[in-house]
């Protein structure tokens, strides 16, 4: 009954990687719940919303992938992605690295992603001072997964407000695709867009959490008025976008 001469559960092999498919809204900053496989303990975590049985499986996002919450809206419920386990060897404990990670080095974590706390996204540390602390999920546990993908992507956008003396305004954005239209604030670091009036439409491109504007139509006599009213804090219904 101690287990002394036989496993009490079957284990899987090391290093693990799974596939993961996304399973709940995109709603927080630094990771995603998913459901898929644990090679772990061989064994498919499914999700359902305030199930115990069904917990899912929190994934951290690539640190450049990682938005405030109610942001881009990255990933997409069914979106299937590679996921692996990080591991970091420390002093105490018996781990596949060897010798363990220098004391020294501020991202000690072992099986968890990270986060630097602090950062306006959760991105990637600033320079080699930052510390990367441990990363957990809405209900307090240390998330142990994280996706390896990592991208720019491009987003469609109308503007509902004029870009004038600024280096950001807020716009409709949204997917190629047409899904997911939401509020959110786009930037123009060099003002090359300076003078953009509202309702003008666009690409812009997403990256390390932020929407950088690569393309607009600026012709005033082109422009239309933007029907976006956000119905709730991530989602609005703007035709022209």
């Amino acid at each position: 009954m101690r287990g002394d001469h036989d496993d009490l559960q079957m284990h899987g092999d090391w290093p693990y990687c799974a596939m993961m498919q996304v399973a709940c809204e995109d709603k927080y900053p630094n990771y995603v719940v998913c459901r898929g496989f644990d090679p772990r303990i061989l064994k498919f975590i499914d999700y359902k919303e305030n199930s115990a049985e069904k917990p899912g499986i929190s994934v951290a996002k690539p640190f450049g992938c990682r938005v405030t919450s109610g942001g881009a809206k990255r990933y997409r419920i069914g979106e299937v992605f590679p996921a692996f386990l990080p591991t970091q060897g420390t002093a105490d404990i018996d781990v596949h690295y060897v010798p363990p990670s220098p004391v020294e080095v501020k991202w000690r974590l072992g099986q968890n992603p990270g986060v630097v706390d602090g950062s306006p996204y959760g991105g990637p540390p600033k320079c080699l001072e930052d510390e990367i602390a441990i990363l957990r999920d809405h209900n307090g546990k240390v998330i142990n997964w994280i996706a390896v993908h990592t991208e720019n992507k491009l987003f469609r956008f109308q503007s509902t407000e004029d870009l004038t003396d600024s280096d950001s305004c807020e716009a409709c954005v949204r997917q190629m695709s047409g899904y997911w239209p939401h509020t959110a604030t786009i930037n123009d670091p060099n003002r090359v867009f300076d003078g953009m009036l509202a309702g003008t439409k666009g690409y812009v491109m997403f990256q390390e959490g932020k929407y950088y504007i690569i393309n607009a139509k600026c012709d005033p006599e082109e422009i239309e008025a933007c029907e976006c009213e956000p119905s709730g804090e991530n989602d609005c219904e703007c035709s022209g976008a």
